[in-house]
């Protein structure tokens, strides 16, 4: 099966100048209300863990790797007016009242994130006097290092 799906943009109408002005982004098609699909996306995580218990607390430490193979999703491409040297935008000459287009590759993600985590938890007793059974609970702190 292939990725989510997407709405495709209307081109004729997202190049119209009154158009474009109007709103400075394209239009979608919703004629073609998600009718196409991107293409499938997979990462792969890989996570190490190592825990140390102890009478009243415990540590725990792992490190994690996020997206190994640094594999890039492709987005539905971007449609932007063509502009011109000066920055403004170029005018189609074959169309009166019309900006020519262009097509913007869109790349999500492609990043390869380590970590290092630890963890400590404290055993806590709450005194039987004040409730009717005994209650324990850990209290949590956390650190981690991210490149």
């Amino acid at each position: 099966m292939a990725g989510g799906p997407y709405t495709p943009y209307d081109q004729e109408t997202s190049a119209r100048i009154e158009a474009w002005e109007a709103k400075h982004q394209p239009y979608y098609d919703y004629s073609r209300f998600n009718t196409q699909r991107l293409p499938a996306f997979h990462q792969l995580d890989v996570r190490v863990d190592k825990s140390f218990f102890f009478r009243k607390w415990s540590l725990i430490f792992y490190a994690d790797i996020q997206n190994i193979y640094n594999y890039k999703a492709l987005g539905p491409d971007e449609l932007v007016p063509v502009e011109n040297p000066d920055g403004s935008y170029r005018k189609d000459p074959d169309r009166e009242g019309y900006y020519q287009m262009r097509s913007i590759k869109n790349e999500l993600g492609g990043t390869v994130l380590p970590s290092v985590r630890g963890n400590c938890r404290f055993l806590i007793h709450l005194p039987d006097r004040f409730f009717s059974e005994r209650i324990s609970w850990y209290k949590f702190c956390n650190f981690r290092y991210r490149k």
